[in-house]
């Protein structure tokens, strides 16, 4: 049987860009697109527009909550992480374990905690 590779890390859910802005925001806070923009250009080599819509998506999946702030060019997002780094990953071992019990039953789940 072949084995799922989870040695990407978060790569398994979120693109690279996604999971630099998710980890950006996750130490500041709090972002928006001009800000999050400079701070990952050099190393994605993206347009301010694609760090936009990839917030965007963000948001869309509920990752990210976003509230308007008018500037004297319009409205912005100022975006904030739903979950912090930690609640996100205890989120995701209650799916994960969900998923096993409806998928294998029981004996699956009392298997991996005792391998834990």
């Amino acid at each position: 049987m072949k084995s799922v590779a989870f040695e990407n890390g978060m790569n398994c859910f979120f693109s690279d860009l996604e999971e630099e802005i998710l980890e950006q925001l996750w130490k500041n806070k709090i972002g928006h697109s001009k800000s999050l923009h400079e701070a990952l250009k050099n190393k994605h080599e993206v347009s301010h527009i694609t760090v936009a819509v990839t917030l965007n998506r963000l948001h869309e999946r509920g990752m990210l909550a976003r509230k308007p702030q008018k500037t004297r060019g319009g409205t912005r997002y100022i975006y904030t992480p739903k979950y912090s780094r930690e609640a996100f990953g205890n989120h995701l071992s209650g799916k994960f374990l969900s998923f096993l019990r409806k998928s294998f039953g029981e004996n699956c789940v009392a298997n991996l905690k005792k391998r834990l």
